[in-house]
């Protein structure tokens, strides 16, 4: 290959990344290419919908499609954090047109789950609080490679004696409070008893 060769394909690449910035349907046809696929009839209402939002005609769109209608095909996007971000299937998606582009408003937890690239993570908000909210029974529990039973971090009401069960090391906050029966430490096993109080 040429130096003018791979000139004259730098500057079709270019051209191609400066079309698909701009326009929704070359960018899904591009995206979809390379896996032998092109958008299909309902795939291109959703992107004419889109880039009508984006152009101005709307100030808002909804899309209320079932799961398995691409949503997430044509998330994949340039957004203002600077960085591609996709959005999860299922997701419920705000767009905006903003700057002559389209947006997605919301973004998926890449934005706020960071790897430091040393094998670390970090969590983090954009603003507020960091929420953790294990569903059903379950708890918020830390462990690593050398403890893999760990501990466990629980809440509730009432005293955890012979009601709740974690490994030695974990502790609990009874939300009803109290002297002495706010905050428990567990000392022994890993049943339902071994708790104290130690606040």
């Amino acid at each position: 290959m040429t130096n003018s060769t791979v000139g004259r394909a730098i500057s079709a690449e270019k051209r191609l990344r400066a079309k698909v910035r701009g326009d929704l349907g070359a960018w899904s046809a591009l995206a979809l290419k390379g896996q032998g696929l092109r958008p299909a009839r309902h795939h291109q209402m959703v992107i004419a919908e889109l880039e009508g939002l984006a152009a101005g005609r709307w100030d808002r769109l909804m899309l209320l499609l079932p799961p398995g209608s691409a949503k997430s095909t044509y998330t994949f996007q340039d957004n203002w954090t600077g960085t591609d971000v996709l959005v999860p299937q299922a997701s419920v998606i705000e767009w905006a047109g903003a700057w002559g582009g389209w947006q997605a408003v919301t973004f998926p937890l890449a934005d706020y789950i960071m790897p430091a690239g040393d094998g670390s993570l970090a969590l983090q908000s954009i603003a507020g609080d960091v929420v953790m909210h294990p569903g059903g029974t379950g708890h918020v529990r830390v462990a690593s490679d050398q403890e893999p039973v760990g501990f466990a971090s629980l809440l509730g009401r009432g005293s955890p004696e012979g009601a709740v069960a974690a490994p030695a090391g974990s502790d609990y906050r009874n939300l009803d409070g109290g002297a002495m029966a706010t905050m428990w430490v567990k000392h022994s096993g890993a049943g339902v008893s071994g708790w104290t109080a130690i606040a």
